[in-house]
C-alpha cells in the first residue's frame, strides 16, 4: 500500500481538523501518515485519539525546515506524496524542501487565505513582533513568500471559488461524513444557534444588534463553541438580553449532537479580507444536519445557499438578520423545507461519498505523472 504523507501546520489547534479529514477520507486507499509542528508536544486534544498516524516535531524557528537534511527528511517524510495544509513555513516551507531534496511531489491544500489573516502591513507586523516576524515557526514573512510560490506545487486543492479564482486547483471543501452529521428526527421549538469563535470577523456583535427584533414566542438564541474566559466573551454577554445564551466551548465530538439540538443555525459573517477566502465549516456541518441556515452574502456562502437552501442577507445588517430569523422561525413549512434542501445539497457536494472520489482520483493522477 502507498503511503501519503500529511504536513500539519500545527497539530495542536483546531485547524487540525481538516488535515484529520483528508487523512479519513484517504485512508481507505493509503496509508496515510500525519507529521506536524507542535510547540507542546502535543496533538489537539478532541482528535488526539482518532486512529490517526501522528508524528510530532518540534521546530526551533523558521529557519529549521530549510535546513534539515536530506537523512532526516527521509526519516520523517515516508511518503510517496506530500499533502501540505495551508502555505505556512511549517508545512508547505517544509514540503517544498523534501521535494528539493528526495524528489517527492507536492500537493498543497488551501484552506482560506493566509494574507487575508495577516493583514495588510508587513511592516507593522514586523514592528509589532520583529522576533516572530522573522524567526517564528510560521513566520509572517515566510507566509507572504511562500504565497508567491503556491502555484509552483504539483496539484493545489482549495476549500473555496475565492481561492480557486486566485490560485487555481481543484476544489475540495469542507467535507464531512454522512453518517455521523445527519439530521434529528424531528425538529421543535425556536432554538437558534452560532456555533465557533468570536473573532472579529464573524459578527456576533451584529447578531446581537438583530436579535431585539426577533419576536417569535420563546425564541433563544444560543451562542456555543467559545470558552467563557475568553477576552471579548463578557463585554458580549453585557449587552445579551435574558433570551440570549453562552454555552462555552463544546467538545469536537459533541458538535453532530449540539446541532441536532438546534432549530436553526445563524452565520453573521462581516465582509473582509479574512472571511472572503474562507469557507465556513460550520455552514457545512449545519446543512448536513438538515439545519436552515441563515447566513451572510460573503464569499461562497451564497452559492451553497442558492435554491433556497438557506436565506442570504447582506453582511453587516442587523435589520436583514433579524428579519429573515424571524421568518424562519415563524414559518414552520417553510424552514423544514429549506432544512431539507440544505441537507441534500450537502450530500451532493461535501459528503464523504462526494468528495472521497474527486480526491482520490487527483491524488492517483498526481503519484502518477511524477517523475521516477
Amino acid at each position: 500500500m502507498r503511503t501519503i504523507t500529511l504536513l500539519a501546520s500545527d497539530l495542536n489547534s483546531n485547524s487540525l481538523q481538516r488535515v484529520y479529514t483528508f487523512a479519513t477520507l484517504l485512508q481507505h486507499e493509503f496509508r496515510v501518515q500525519v507529521v506536524g509542528h507542535t510547540a507542546s508536544g502535543d496533538v489537539w486534544a478532541p482528535l488526539r485519539d482518532e486512529g490517526v498516524e501522528y508524528h510530532r516535531v518540534t521546530f526551533p524557528s523558521a529557519l529549521t525546515p530549510r535546513t534539515l537534511s536530506r537523512r532526516t527528511l527521509k526519516r520523517l517524510i515516508a511518503g510517496s506524496l506530500i499533502i501540505a495544509h495551508k502555505a505556512v513555513n511549517a508545512s508547505f516551507g517544509l514540503a517544498l524542501r523534501a521535494r528539493r531534496k528526495l524528489g517527492v511531489p507536492v500537493l498543497v491544500d488551501i484552506e482560506e487565505s493566509e494574507l487575508g489573516l495577516l493583514g495588510e502591513s508587513a511592516y507593522w507586523e514586523f514592528r509589532n513582533a520583529p522576533r516572530d516576524w522573522l524567526l517564528g515557526v510560521n513566520s509572517p514573512l515566510y507566509t507572504r513568500l511562500l504565497d508567491r510560490r503556491i502555484r509552483s506545487a504539483d496539484a493545489i486543492t482549495v476549500t473555496n471559488s475565492v481561492l480557486q479564482q486566485r490560485y487555481g486547483g481543484t476544489l475540495i471543501p469542507h467535507a464531512r461524513d454522512e453518517s455521523v452529521f445527519y439530521p434529528a428526527p424531528m425538529r421543535q421549538g425556536s432554538r437558534v444557534m452560532f456555533l465557533g469563535s468570536i473573532r472579529p470577523h464573524k459578527g456576533l456583535g451584529v447578531l446581537l444588534d438583530a436579535w431585539p427584533r426577533v419576536a417569535a414566542p420563546g425564541a433563544s438564541l444560543h451562542i456555543v463553541g467559545t470558552p467563557l474566559e475568553e477576552p471579548g466573551v463578557a463585554s458580549l454577554r453585557a449587552r445579551a438580553p435574558s433570551t440570549v445564551h453562552f454555552e462555552g466551548h463544546v467538545p469536537h465530538q459533541r458538535v453532530p449532537e449540539i446541532l441536532r439540538t438546534a432549530s436553526m443555525f445563524v452565520i453573521p459573517q462581516l465582509a473582509g479580507a479574512a472571511s472572503e477566502g474562507q469557507l465556513p465549516t460550520k455552514l457545512v456541518e449545519a446543512m448536513a444536519t438538515g439545519l436552515p441556515v441563515v447566513a451572510s452574502a460573503v464569499g461562497d456562502i451564497p452559492h451553497w445557499l442558492r435554491d433556497d437552501a438557506g436565506v442570504v442577507v447582506p453582511p453587516g445588517d442587523a435589520v436583514a438578520l433579524g428579519k429573515a430569523i424571524q421568518s424562519l422561525l415563524t414559518n414552520a413549512e417553510r424552514a423544514r423545507l429549506v432544512g431539507e434542501k440544505a441537507r441534500k445539497r450537502f450530500l451532493d457536494e461535501a459528503s464523504f461519498a462526494a468528495i472521497r472520489p474527486r480526491l482520490s482520483r487527483l491524488v492517483n493522477q498526481v503519484m502518477s505523472e511524477a517523475k521516477p
